[in-house]
């Protein structure tokens, strides 16, 4: 029996590397030209739902590379340019909840939705270390051709943009079965534990049409709370740069630097920068697929958050006075990154179908208060009392905050999710959705065991005929 078990676990890891390589690229690539806008339109994911999320997709990122193509030559005016960035926004706004609702057709419960969106989330510190340099070079563009800089910008941005829908409409699987990317078995394993997690979830109370999701106020306790949490996230990002240049110019102030030194420091600010950026990029993915691994989701999401916290207090104590280890510090807080995949991970565990889909619809419009209130709150605290060290005291507080609403909001929602998939069963048979438990005597153990000697879903169910 345990043979058996263990064929298993290199199948499912085969097909979740399938699934990874299909879905995983294409949804990175369109963090990575999504991430500047952070809204999110509820009308748009219950759209999805009816169309189909990998056409809806499709259509999306088509729709916003035409509109910032367009916004580089029919901006004669306010007026048009309002109206493209209106539309722009539009397109955007829809698109990261489309990709949520698109993986839980291939990834069966929170931890392995986790893990799949943490890879689409190292892709957003990605975006910035790729993406500022990339914008600045093409803004020394200015006069080629007789464009500006700002329009190569929006060509150069848009244009791949509009070769990316066209790849996800084309080729996006829209569901496991009849994914040509898997074998017949495969999509059979993928189809089953996604719908045997839907059926539990029924079982089990747990919401699933669109209303259940909008009503659920744990999505909207959720929203708040990584609203909440993003204060310091979007802050710390948008600032990062300028963190980084104050840190060196003070270095270079107390060495006596030139102003030519000073200037020269700017430009390896900018490159510094991309250093906790990329740090935040490897813990987010790594955490996200140790979280599956073990099954355990509850610490993955507190742990990082409390490092941000410790490591913003670092930063903040040792700014002007230890360069190195305010760099440091500042490399180290982007770990409260790591959290993010988890966070949208925890609505898996109670909500399924559309309800999940108009719930992450409804966190995601909740949560978006954060990605506002953060870079203008270190920049008007700044701005009172200069320099980033009152900025970094804040930001500490809003962040140990977080620590503690998260670890009493996540005591509310289903704490087995957090059990490792070798400790035991649940009373269904399973520990952790996506894992079969290995607890012989079981139904759904034996059917599991059945399932690979048979080869497919069609075999087992003519043999319990």
């Amino acid at each position: 029996m345990a043979a058996v078990l263990q064929e298993d676990k290199v199948v499912s890891n085969e097909t979740t590397r399938k699934l990874h390589w299909h879905i995983m690229l294409r949804f990175c690539l369109l963090t990575v030209l999504n991430h500047m806008d952070r809204a999110n339109l509820i009308p748009s994911q219950l759209i999805a739902e009816r169309v189909g999320t990998n056409r809806w997709i499709g259509f999306l990122t088509l729709g916003w590379g035409i509109v910032a193509t367009c916004m580089a030559g029919l901006t004669n005016s306010p007026t048009h340019l309002y109206i493209l960035r209106f539309l722009l926004g539009a397109f955007e706004a829809g698109t990261f909840p489309a990709m949520w609702a698109h993986l839980t057709r291939f990834y069966a419960g929170g931890p392995d939705l986790a893990a799949a969106w943490g890879f689409i989330g190292a892709a957003q510190p990605l975006a910035q270390v790729i993406g500022a340099p990339v914008a600045s070079g093409l803004l020394l563009t200015d006069g080629f051709l007789n464009l500006h800089g700002w329009q190569w910008l929006f060509l150069l941005e848009g244009l791949p943009t509009i070769c990316l829908g066209v790849w996800i409409w084309l080729t996006l699987a829209p569901g496991p079965l009849g994914a040509k990317f898997l074998t017949a078995a495969e999509q059979d394993s993928v189809h089953q534990q996604v719908k045997h997690n839907k059926e539990r979830m029924g079982k089990e109370g747990g919401g699933q049409s669109t209303m259940d999701g909008i009503r659920c106020w744990k999505v909207w306790a959720q929203g708040f709370g990584s609203g909440w949490a993003g204060i310091m996230r979007y802050g710390a990002m948008y600032w990062t740069p300028l963190i980084v240049f104050s840190i060196i110019k003070g270095k270079s102030a107390a060495s006596g630097a030139t102003p030519e030194q000073v200037k020269v420091s700017g430009a390896v600010a900018a490159l510094l920068a991309g250093v906790p950026y990329s740090w935040s990029a490897l813990v987010t993915y790594l955490n996200a697929r140790h979280a599956k691994r073990t099954g355990e989701m509850y610490y993955h999401l507190l742990v990082p958050l409390a490092i941000g916290a410790l490591a913003l207090a670092v930063l903040a104590v040792a700014l002007g006075h230890n360069s190195y280890v305010a760099f440091f510090g500042l490399i180290l807080s982007s770990t409260s990154q790591a959290s993010n995949p988890l966070e949208w991970g925890y609505p898996a565990t109670y909500l399924s179908g559309p309800a999940l889909s108009s719930g992450w619809a409804v966190a995601n419009c909740i949560s978006a208060y954060g990605g506002i209130v953060g870079p203008y709150l270190i920049g008007a605290v700044k701005t009172r009392y200069g320099g980033y060290t009152i900025p970094m005291v804040i930001m500490t507080a809003v962040n140990s905050l977080a620590v503690l609403y998260f670890a009493v909001l996540l005591r509310f929602l289903p704490a087995k999710i957090a059990k490792k998939p070798d400790e035991g069963a649940e009373e269904d048979g399973l520990s952790v959705p996506g894992h079969f438990a290995s607890v012989e005597g079981t139904q759904e153990h034996q059917d599991a065991a059945e399932w690979q000697e048979s080869g497919t879903v069609a075999e087992l169910k003519r043999e319990h005929n």
